[in-house]
């Protein structure tokens, strides 16, 4: 059943293989715990339910704080986190893990459509891509999407080659569990109705021989879907967020949607090679998604593929069939980010066009090294070697050491958890949450990366703006502002006038400021 697994390392380019899970490992768990820098409060979230599902047994479907967001990426955190404990590695590791995954599973995708050479260099540039690798180290579910999309294609053309029933099962039930992931990846079920559509009306007896095939495909799929999209169906308001951002929403179109949509699929389209995620979580400078070597070959491969679909549209036979499934998937796959407006193009919401994005990527290499004239076999060594250690510094020191990434993972709420966590438990610990954003329990969302670092390690109380200043302080109380606020420290010099004001790390992007109240006296209200 799992004969193209277990012969993983039997062909000639075993050891190149290898070589390259390998590398995907070094690259997504290296220096975990530290790379990105901080916590993130989405990703803290995501922690924090993880831990409460292990500590009360509820392992939910949905979490419906911050959004909303699907179960699965939390659940599996929290088997992490019984396994290995809290802390901020253990945090990612189910997304590093995933990611790793999808390396093997892209490999195995690649030479089933087409042949082991494409499997080893699409493998090659996802296992080192900064885009890959950053969704993979940040904690956010979204990763999990890219990994559905692969081992339920690979299972999928396993299927159609063999028309066997436990591959048309597999497939079912992994993409169905790819309804657990995240919300875009709903646009998956355009490509299943394209491609059996294509199957059963274009390929002569197909649906005769194989009826009953494609319905155990159809049961394992709605198996596993049907229990999340009941609730989201019956709990429409635990999910706000797509309708805020939908080119469809009046405030974003302004009036004139054709020309959003235009706006943003431009700007979809030129991720990849011209213009990328002007987020600094996602990215660096706004640089393409794809390295540029590979952006170069990514744009032969869609080349090669669209060339091939023309020119064999009348002998539609199973390569035929490969480029349309690459092509469909690849388009598909970008309607989730072309239909919001806000901060495009964005590669969190297009993360289901990056498997076929590298098949392309793929296709070009292998079609500029049959192709005499470009001499890339000469080269091709060093150019990969470049594009690995391109990729390295890119992320690991240019973006990781970056100040206006350490900010946005706001490194700051992790070095005052840490400095909390090591104050004598006899001192009263507050932190104020004098920030804006989604509340989530009551407070900010920004209290999340407090709570998981601090958790089982330090009693702390958490405030708002409102609630600090009618609070009276304890004798030698420590209190964290989120935000170093004049106004506020006004008040909190009025309410506790033998207390001082500390400034650590000044300057730095982890700087954060603790008002200490004096062992002598309490404040007054």
């Amino acid at each position: 059943m799992f004969e193209g697994i277990k012969n993983l390392f039997k062909s000639k380019s075993s050891l190149a293989l290898l070589g390259i899970i390998l590398l995907s490992i070094f690259f997504r768990f290296f220096l975990l715990g530290t790379v990105p820098p901080g916590l993130y409060p989405d990703v803290a979230v995501n922690g924090m339910d993880a831990i409460h599902a292990n500590e009360t047994g509820d392992y939910k479907i949905f979490y419906p704080a911050n959004n909303g967001r699907e179960g699965l990426f939390m659940n599996m955190s929290a088997v992490v986190f019984k396994v290995f404990g809290t802390g901020l590695w253990q945090l990612r590791a189910a997304g590093a893990l995933a990611g790793v995954l999808t390396v093997i599973g892209i490999y195995l995708l690649g030479k089933e459509i087409f042949d082991k050479r494409i499997g080893i260099f699409v493998a090659l540039f996802m296992s080192t891509s900064f885009w890959a690798v950053g969704f993979s180290r940040i904690g956010f579910r979204a990763i999990l999407v890219p990994f559905v999309l692969v081992w339920g294609s690979y299972f999928l053309f396993k299927a159609f080659k063999g028309n066997r029933f436990i591959y048309y099962i597999l497939s079912g039930l992994v993409f169905g569990l790819g309804f657990h992931t995240y919300i875009a990846y709903k646009a998956a079920v355009l490509i299943f109705a394209v491609i059996f559509g294509y199957k059963i009306f274009l390929e002569k007896g197909y649906f005769k021989k194989s009826w009953l095939r494609i319905g155990v495909f159809g049961i394992g799929l709605v198996l596993l879907a049907f229990p999340i999209l009941y609730y989201q169906q019956t709990h429409k308001g635990d999910a706000a967020r797509t309708g805020q951002v939908s080119v469809f929403n009046p405030a974003v179109n302004k009036g004139n949607l054709v020309k959003t949509l235009a706006i943003t699929s431009a700007k979809g389209l030129g991720m990849y090679n011209f213009y990328g995620d002007p987020n600094s979580r996602h990215n660096f400078k706004s640089l393409p998604a794809l390295n540029p070597l590979v952006g170069i070959a990514f744009l032969f491969g869609l080349y090669v593929s669209f060339k091939f679909i023309f020119q064999n549209f009348k002998n539609r036979d199973d390569q035929f069939f490969g480029f349309l499934f690459l092509i469909i998937d690849f388009f598909v796959m970008m309607i989730p980010s072309v239909l919001t407006e806000e901060g495009m193009p964005h590669s969190l919401r297009a993360i289901g066009t990056m498997p076929f994005a590298f098949l392309f990527a793929g296709i070009g290499v292998d079609f500029l090294l049959k192709n005499k004239k470009f001499k890339v076999k000469n080269i091709l060594i060093p150019l990969l070697g470049l594009i690995i250690l391109v990729d390295f510094t890119l992320y690991f020191v240019v973006w990781a050491q970056s100040p206006e990434t350490r900010g946005q993972f706001n490194e700051s709420y992790v070095e005052a958890s840490r400095y909390l966590n090591t104050q004598p438990k006899s001192e009263k610990k507050y932190v104020i949450i004098n920030t804006g954003g989604v509340l989530v329990d009551g407070l900010p969302v920004a209290a999340q990366t407090y709570k998981f670092v601090t958790y089982g390690k330090s009693q702390v109380d958490f405030l708002t703006e409102d609630q600090a200043i009618a609070t009276r302080f304890e004798k030698g109380s420590i209190v964290i502002l989120a935000i170093k606020d004049e106004k506020l420290i006004r008040v909190l010099n009025l309410k506790c006038p033998g207390g001082g004001l500390y400034t650590y790390n000044p300057g730095e992007p982890m700087e954060f400021s603790a008002f200490k109240i004096s062992q002598n006296e309490s404040c007054i209200r």
